[in-house]
C-alpha cells in the first residue's frame, strides 16, 4: 500500500466542506474532491490510508466515499441526504466535544449505513418505478412574529410553507411493492428537548404506517426536503400522540397517492443538475427585523 500527502489546497477544501466556512465554493470544491479521490482509486490507492491530519476522520461523506469506493462505486453516484430529530443519541452538539459513548454510537451508526448501502449495491434486482405527488397540510412555517416584535421560532400560518408530499414506488417485476421514498418538507422535531425516550418522530410514525398497510415486507425510506424555516404543526414536546398524528396523516396522504401511481420497467438511471446563485446577506444581531440588510457572499 501507498501511503500519500495530500496538497495543502484538499486539506483547506474538506475544512470548508466539514465546517461550512464558505458555502460559496461547496459546488466547485466538492467536484474537484469528487475527481481528486477518484483519481487516487484509479490508481489502486486505498483512500483510507490517508493520514488524519488531511482526511478529518469524523467525515461522513469522506467515510461513506472510500468505501463506496473501494466497493466499486462510481463517486458521482453517490448522493447522500440527511435528516434529524430531537429523539436520537447527540451524533454533534454545540460543545467542544462529545462522551465517549456518543463517539462509540456514531462509530456504530457510521459502519451500519455504509455497509448497508454497499450491500444494497452488490444485490441489484430489476425493478419498476414510479413517481406521484400529494399534500399534507400538517407543517407550518416556524418565523412567528411576538408581541414584542421580534421573529423568533413559534408558529405563522401565514408564513410560507411548502406542503407538497412527493412519493416514489418502486415495485418488482411481478407488481409487488418493494420500496418506497417519500420526501415531506419538515423538521422530524414533533418531539423535542422534553423527551428523554428514543423516537424516529413522525418520519418513524409515517414509514410504520406504510410499511403496516404493505404487510410489513416494502422498505420505507423518507426525506425532510427542504426543510429550512418548516416545523410540524404539532411540538416540540413530549407528547406521542402528536408525533403518530403528524406521521399519521403523511402515511395517510401517502397511502392514498401510492394506489395512483403506476409503474414502468427502468433499465437505466440518469440525473441532472443545476447550479442556482443566491445574493447572501450577513446574519442579524438580534431577532428584530432591520430595515435594510448588509450584503454577505454569494449563496449557491
Amino acid at each position: 500500500m501507498q501511503k500519500l500527502k495530500l496538497q495543502p489546497v484538499s486539506s483547506l477544501m474538506l475544512v470548508i466542506l466539514n465546517y461550512y466556512e464558505k458555502p460559496e465554493f461547496y459546488a466547485t470544491l466538492a467536484t474537484y474532491y469528487s475527481k481528486y479521490i477518484q483519481a487516487y482509486a484509479d490508481n489502486g490507492i486505498l483512500l483510507g490510508y490517508l493520514n488524519p491530519f488531511n482526511e478529518p476522520e469524523n467525515s461522513w461523506y469522506s467515510n461513506v466515499t472510500y468505501k463506496a469506493i473501494g466497493a466499486g462505486i462510481p463517486v458521482e453516484n453517490i448522493m447522500i441526504t440527511a435528516v434529524h430529530n430531537h429523539g436520537g443519541p447527540a451524533i454533534s452538539t454545540y460543545e467542544d466535544s462529545l462522551s465517549a459513548a456518543n463517539e462509540e454510537y456514531i462509530g456504530i451508526l457510521k459502519e451500519k449505513l455504509t455497509s448497508l448501502a454497499i450491500k444494497a449495491s452488490e444485490n441489484p434486482v430489476p425493478f419498476c418505478m414510479g413517481i406521484g405527488k400529494g399534500l399534507c397540510n400538517m407543517n407550518i412555517s416556524r418565523r412567528a412574529e411576538f408581541a414584542d416584535g421580534g421573529i423568533w421560532l413559534g408558529r405563522n400560518p401565514d408564513g410560507p410553507c411548502d406542503h407538497e408530499l412527493d412519493i416514489i414506488k418502486f415495485e418488482d417485476m411481478n407488481n409487488k411493492t418493494m420500496a418506497v421514498l417519500i420526501n415531506w418538507p419538515c423538521h422530524g422535531t414533533a418531539s423535542g428537548q422534553e423527551n428523554y425516550q428514543i423516537t424516529g418522530d413522525w418520519p418513524g410514525a409515517a414509514a410504520r404506517y406504510i410499511r403496516k398497510l404493505e404487510g410489513n415486507k416494502a422498505i420505507v425510506g423518507i426525506t425532510s426536503g427542504a426543510s429550512a424555516d418548516i416545523n410540524p404543526i404539532y411540538g416540540p414536546g413530549n407528547d406521542f400522540n402528536e408525533i403518530e398524528a403528524v406521521g399519521y396523516h403523511v402515511g395517510k396522504e401517502a397511502w392514498k397517492i401510492l394506489a395512483q401511481i403506476e409503474t414502468i420497467p427502468v433499465k437505466s438511471l440518469e440525473s441532472i443538475s443545476a447550479m442556482m446563485t443566491f445574493p447572501g446577506k450577513k446574519a442579524c444581531k438580534d431577532q428584530f427585523p432591520q430595515k435594510s440588510y448588509e450584503s454577505g457572499p454569494d449563496v449557491r
